[in-house]
């Protein structure tokens, strides 16, 4: 994807350009979201060496790209050191901090640059923002049609989506055993309703579903919202469980998954279930 901006780039944050430093710019796609970033070296070759990151903002883009002196870009990082800094191939920043050529290393993380201690955690890192930024650029945005999503997404680990029919009977104390499970192993429930914003309802609904590592469905009575907000989730690979009343129709699409039945005699049997299933896919 080839983005033309007839703007002029501002470095508006810069303090450290000082008489006799020298400044080095480095564009690279550090964030690994399929756009390069700008990253700006200022230093005076010995004891100060500062970088800045800036990353395009595509929602910023997309909403204000009329007005003549918008800038695109905002910055994201911040990192003080000495005399040297590397860039790698898969965003790896590293960074001397004593005259011993000692350094320290960062990872853009999905919202920050992240300071790592082993090689290990960085690679579990890099795995997890590459997977996530993989899936919002494989799918143009269903609303607008747009070739990416132009509201700031960030996956978060702990948050689990909940979609359910709000009208249908007892759901209230169906969702509440959910939600109490999903407590006990540091999960977040996420509800749309309870969500409150100022840009469109489906907005909403989407943006949630991608910001969530786990997604509970229950598919009683075949709802056509929950059928929809499922196969969002289904589509971009989110770990879905799904429930529903003992009595309830399946779905022909979906008798190949296992769904978790319950019953207003049977709450101690679900919530066991749904602890056991929760625990495998967190295991996993």
């Amino acid at each position: 994807m080839q983005i033309k901006l007839t703007v002029y780039f501002r470095l508006s944050e810069i303090e450290d350009l000082n008489e006799g430093f020298y400044a080095q710019l480095v564009i690279k796609d550090i964030t690994r979201d399929g756009i390069p970033d700008i990253l700006l070296a200022i230093g005076d070759g010995s004891t100060g060496l500062f970088l800045y990151v800036w990353q395009f903002d595509r929602k910023s883009y997309l909403n204000t790209q009329r007005k003549k002196y918008f800038n695109p870009f905002n910055c994201i990082g911040y990192l003080e050191g000495q005399e040297v800094m590397r860039v790698f191939p898969n965003g790896r920043i590293d960074i001397t901090f004593d005259s011993q050529g000692l350094f320290e290393t960062y990872i853009w993380n999905g919202y920050k640059l992240e300071k790592i201690e082993n090689n290990e955690e960085m690679d579990d890192k890099i795995l997890r923002v590459e997977t996530q930024m993989s899936q919002l650029n494989s799918m143009k945005c269903l609303i607008t049609g747009t070739p990416f999503c132009n509201k700031n997404i960030t996956l978060r680990d702990n948050w689990v989506f909940l979609a359910y029919d709000y009208s249908s009977k007892d759901i209230e104390k169906i969702m509440g055993v959910v939600s109490s499970v999903l407590n006990e192993f540091g999960l977040k429930p996420i509800i749309a309703k309870d969500v409150k914003v100022n840009y469109d309802f489906m907005y909403k609904i989407c943006k949630l579903i991608h910001e969530s590592k786990y997604f509970v469905a229950d598919i009683t009575g075949l709802n056509f919202n929950v059928g929809f907000e499922l196969g969002i989730a289904v589509g971009i690979g989110r770990d879905s469980i799904i429930v529903a009343e003992k009595s309830s129709k399946e779905a022909s699409d979906l008798k190949r998954n296992e769904a978790i039945k319950y019953s207003s005699e049977n709450i101690k049997d679900f919530n066991k279930n749904l602890t056991e299933m929760i625990k495998n896919i967190i295991q996993k």
